[in-house]
């Protein structure tokens, strides 16, 4: 399994400069990822931090069942 998010604290529907008004957002922490993958029952779990041009940065995890 291939996931990716965006890292931060964020959650909710009124995201600032958001293209597209209205839809709800979770961003995640990379431990916070990670262990919510192992409680599910996933190995091999692997969650890197991607930088992004502005600063920010995506989170990737791979996984295996």
């Amino acid at each position: 399994m291939l996931l990716s998010l965006v890292e931060g604290e964020y959650e909710g529907d009124a995201l600032p400069e958001d293209d597209f008004p209205g839809r709800y957002f979770a961003f995640w922490r990379q431990s916070d990822l990670a262990a919510a993958l192992l409680a599910a029952g996933f190995a091999d779990v692997n969650v890197e931090r991607v930088p992004r041009p502005k600063g920010e940065a995506d989170i990737v995890a791979t996984a295996r069942r």
